[in-house]
């Protein structure tokens, strides 16, 4: 992630996840796309 501290990533997140309630979807699909998010960043990492 391109977040300088752990502050900048806390806010990112909190951005992340309130544009997702806005389109609709549930807790668990952001907590399934944040994964997929993470296991894509680690294979080309």
């Amino acid at each position: 992630m391109l977040a300088k501290d752990e502050k900048q990533k806390y806010i990112g997140g909190e951005l992340l996840t309130k544009t997702f309630e806005k389109l609709g979807y549930t807790e668990n699909d952001i907590v399934n796309t944040i994964g997929k998010i993470n296991a894509m960043n680690k294979m080309f990492s």
